[in-house]
């Protein structure tokens, strides 16, 4: 019982810290530009916004090396060969904005993110609307949380719904997408993570 009112006590702990985020002081590469994180902005029409138009990846950066940054871009090359979305850059580029992103930024323990919208573009889910891809890369400080210690672990009652089963009204992954990260695929993260507290 004392493990998961720690556990409690650092979910709150960690809940306040994330409440009080501050971006400012860290950099944001945004469509060719590096900007602080306080000023980064994408229009409100940006298909990512609008339809979840885009892929990402969560890359970690542990003691200033980052974890299998090359196999974290090939899926992320796989996620946009599904949507049909042409990358801004190549791997290697790519590679080199996170790096300047994460050194501008100072980190050396962190979680960082590179995005791919559709981009702007009128209203409609038609892609063509959109005359070129947006690409986001932001990092933010992310210590080790697992430390040393044991933790608990949760098997949800949440079951993913797999995109092939018209009778079930709602499509949470989609089975095409398997080996792909899709903005939208995060949902059914939300609904473990509500069920866990």
């Amino acid at each position: 019982m004392a493990a998961r009112r720690r556990l409690h006590d650092d979910r709150v702990a960690r809940s306040a810290t994330l409440n009080r985020f501050d971006p400012s002081g860290l950099v944001v590469y945004l469509d060719g530009d590096y900007l602080d994180g306080s000023e980064a902005r994408i229009s409100i029409w940006d298909h990512g916004l609008l339809y979840g138009d885009g892929i990402f990846e969560g890359i970690r950066l542990f003691d200033g090396s980052l974890f299998r940054p090359r196999d974290h871009l090939a899926r992320l090359a796989r996620s946009a060969q599904a949507l049909g979305l042409e990358l801004p850059l190549g791997a290697e580029q790519l590679l080199g904005v996170i790096g300047e992103v994460v050194v501008r930024s100072g980190l050396r323990d962190a979680h960082v993110r590179p995005i791919v919208t559709r981009g702007f573009g009128a209203p409609g889910v038609d892609p063509s609307r959109c005359e070129r891809p947006s690409l986001i890369v932001s990092a933010y400080p992310f210590p080790p949380l697992l430390g040393s210690e044991p933790i608990s672990v949760l098997v949800s009652s949440v079951v993913p719904v797999d995109g092939s089963d018209p009778s079930s009204g709602i499509a949470l992954y989609f089975s095409p997408f398997s080996k792909a990260l899709v903005t939208g695929a995060c949902l059914p993260d939300g609904l473990f993570r509500t069920q866990s507290d």
